[in-house]
């Protein structure tokens, strides 16, 4: 049997490799995206402690705490006694983001516990039915710990939390003192409004575009929501040039979570 090239349909052949190469070039540009240089902290001044994540006793099954960090620099926060501790909630879903902010909070002197949040698929039930009822009492129970243990912290705490599936109505601690609390790119949901409050600060800090080129649309929902909102507490940050992953902007993002909780200090 003899081989006839000219038979081929070169067309196809043809649009074939077209479209494999559009598919790669699709995901370099995606990982080049998505991913930093460099995804760990080299600061040798921090110290991090791995605490415990399963004393945490949450009443939703469907999610619990992978990983739980204490970070500090005990040379500055000697010296920074009056700033207060900050918890950063995550879903690891921005590869190595929070690991910027941890750093630089770090480096000036905040005590920061690094929480990470998972959840457990149900395939069988609709996402709003399974995580209808949210944990409650995070931040009172990491208290508790760290002063069961003899952990020096300062008891006012800000929560930035970066979409980690949590309801931040109920995640709210009546024993200790909430600052404020900033929310990166999170989504709206039916308790989205209740969010604002004349007690404590509210940031919202968006990035300009989503995923490649296309604009966030949660800007807009957000916008809707709170522009009958009085309260001089609540604040809408947008980073113009940065992206859902906020790569190359970490810096940009840093300096707004730092020039925000000073705002509450000084």
């Amino acid at each position: 049997m003899t081989f006839n090239i000219f038979q081929v349909d070169w067309i196809l052949v043809d649009s074939v490799i077209i479209i494999i190469l559009i598919m790669i070039l699709c995901s370099v540009k995606i990982y080049k995206i998505r991913h930093r240089w460099r995804n760990s902290i080299i600061n040798a001044s921090i110290s991090k402690i791995n605490l415990d994540p399963n004393c945490f006793q949450l009443i939703d099954n469907k999610i619990y705490v992978k990983k739980w960090n204490l970070m500090q620099n005990l040379r500055i926060q000697e010296l920074k006694p009056h700033l207060p501790t900050i918890f950063i909630f995550s879903s690891r879903t921005l590869h190595y983001l929070p690991n910027a902010v941890l750093e630089g909070l770090c480096s000036y002197g905040f005590t920061v516990n690094y929480i990470v949040f998972k959840r457990r698929w149900n395939f069988f039930k609709k996402q709003d039915a399974t995580f209808a009822h949210k944990t409650q009492h995070i931040v009172s129970q990491a208290f508790n710990y760290l002063i069961k243990n003899d952990h020096k912290i300062n008891y006012q705490y800000w929560l930035i939390d970066f979409n980690s599936y949590l309801s931040q109505k109920k995640v709210k601690s009546d024993n200790f003192e909430q600052i404020g609390l900033i929310l990166i790119n999170p989504s709206l949901n039916k308790s989205s409004s209740n969010l604002i409050s004349n007690q404590i600060h509210l940031n919202l800090i968006f990035s300009k575009k989503s995923y490649l080129w296309f604009r966030n649309r949660k800007i807009a929902k957000f916008m809707k929501v709170f522009s009958r909102s009085t309260s001089k507490h609540v604040k809408i940050d947008v980073l113009e040039q940065a992206n859902l992953y906020f790569k190359n902007n970490e810096t940009i993002l840093l300096a707004k979570l730092m020039t925000e909780i000073q705002n509450t200090i000084n």
